[in-house]
């Protein structure tokens, strides 16, 4: 009798066993199907972001009045800006202090996007506020008034910043992309 009991619980402790194997391999499939499926929605996530992105910004930025305002720097080692502020026709629109990165950057060539928003055709005056180290290691802050006309279609500016030796005092220009 207790053989016939081994012989029993074997049988069913076999049974079990191969019972739980085979559902944890159908649950390794499922596992693997849930994987790809969030792998999937990850994928649709990020399209949906970029053109949720890319409508915010028709919307927000309607390319008749478009506008993008940028910085350089004209002579490399002439002058490094420290911090700028930007009006336009007296509303502030813009403001940033720069991190040494972010120097480094512009005296390598970069450009910097100060300022995307939208302006109506027309004339329109430009404020610029810089402080910024020269090439002869004097600090300086200076106030620039300058004259753009916005045309039809979007439009990007381009702020030049400049100085040469050897007052090296900062210049600002401005070029428009046409």
């Amino acid at each position: 009798m207790i053989s016939k009991r081994l012989s029993s619980f074997r049988v069913a402790g076999t049974l079990a066993l191969t019972l739980l194997l085979g559902l944890g391999w159908q649950q390794g499939l499922a596992d693997e199907g849930l994987d790809a499926r969030i792998e999937q929605l990850k994928g649709e996530v990020a399209v949906l972001s970029q053109e949720l992105l890319e409508l915010q910004e028709a919307t927000l930025f309607p390319a008749d009045t478009r506008v993008f305002l940028f910085l350089s720097l004209v002579n490399k080692d002439a002058l490094v800006p420290e911090s700028i502020e930007i009006a336009i026709d007296g509303r502030p629109v813009a403001t940033h202090l720069y991190s040494p990165h972010e120097k480094e950057a512009l005296q390598q060539g970069g450009l910097q996007r100060l300022y995307a928003g939208n302006l109506a055709v027309g004339e329109h005056r430009l404020e610029i506020k810089l402080a910024a180290q020269t090439g002869n290691e004097r600090y300086v802050r200076r106030e620039s008034e300058l004259m753009f006309r916005k045309r039809a279609g979007e439009s990007s500016i381009e702020v030049q910043l400049g100085a040469t030796a050897p007052d090296f005092e900062p210049t600002m220009t401005l070029q428009d992309w046409q």
